[in-house]
Order: structure tokens, then sequence, then C-alpha cells
């Protein structure tokens, strides 16, 4: 099934979740409404950090990007262009990520 009500998420066995949920704190609501057994991914340029917090609320891979060349990544931008060599993709998964915590 393929949803964007959370209400349905409890039917859902994997659950692809934007790394927006996080910037605009709907996160909770969302892992509110998904069965303690879902498979959770987090994925998106913007969830590109430590994904200790995710995995202890339930989350199971988070996907994302870190900048890899700074100066690269700001000209990038401010012409509009796609991230690409300044950035590296990163996903950790829950059984196989060694804790920072």
């Amino acid at each position: 099934m393929v949803t964007e009500l959370t209400t349905k998420l409890s039917k859902c066995n994997k659950i692809l979740c934007t790394s927006t949920t996080i910037l605009n704190n709907s996160l909770d609501e969302i892992l509110a409404h998904c069965s303690p057994d879902a498979f959770i991914s987090i994925i998106g340029p913007t969830a590109g950090y430590f994904p200790d917090p995710l995995f202890a609320r339930g989350v199971d891979v988070v996907g994302g990007r870190v900048v890899k060349n700074g100066a690269l990544f700001l000209q990038l931008i401010a012409e509009g262009k796609r991230w690409g060599d300044a950035t590296r993709k990163t996903c950790f998964q829950k059984g196989t990520y060694a804790s920072l915590i």
C-alpha cells in the first residue's frame, strides 16, 4: 500500500519517510502510527548526521548526505547546481551500525 495518510501506517510493514519529517516536526506523529514491527527508513539530503536518536525511536535505516567539500558545496548552491561532487551519500542501518552513544 502507498499512502500519505498517517492513520493508515499501522497496516504497513515498510515505511519510507523523507528527512523533511524531522525538519517540520512531523516524525513523532508518523512514528506513533507505525506498527512496532514495521521497517522504517528515513531518507533525504538533510538526514546526513549520526542516526542514534532515530534508531532509539524505532527507525531502521537513515540515508542522507554529508558535505565533503564545503567550498564546492557553497559554489554549487550559489549556481543552482546539483551537489554531486561536493557531497557523499550515507546509509546507516540499525543492524550494522556501531553506536556512538
